[in-house]
């Protein structure tokens, strides 16, 4: 799919600077990945009143193959491994100094909305 068919009717998107080999990033995914699935099944209601969101999966793998089988696991878009050096700057536009790091924009605007996804994604579970 191309980008304006992924991103269309969305309100949010999610930048999910992430690695295979992060051990903190493949604790944090399966959380995301529970938040992104209830995001996803509550926008499908008629009466959904929460945001409708994109996450994209922007990799800091060292090589495609790694990228692949993590990303496999993954529910979301990505950012293809061809594409790294858009990953690069996106992580240094975002200030980006360890991963994993969830960024929230603006999908009509593009604008910055926050840096605490992660936090914010957490906050959502329960034990």
């Amino acid at each position: 799919k191309n980008t304006h068919a992924i991103m269309k009717n969305r309100d949010l998107v999610v930048l999910y600077f992430s690695a295979s080999w992060c051990g903190p990033c493949k604790s944090f995914s399966p959380a995301l990945a529970n938040f992104y699935r209830t995001a996803q099944s509550q926008s499908q209601s008629p009466s959904a009143a929460g945001p409708k969101i994109e996450v994209v999966f922007v990799s800091s793998d060292q090589d495609q193959q790694s990228f692949r089988k993590y990303y496999a696991d993954h529910p979301w878009v990505a950012l293809p491994y061809s594409a790294a050096e858009i990953g690069k700057k996106l992580a240094a536009d975002y200030r980006i100094k360890g991963i994993p790091s969830v960024i929230v924009l603006d999908a009509k605007t593009g604008h910055y909305v926050t840096n605490t996804g992660r936090e914010d994604v957490l906050a959502t579970q329960v034990d």
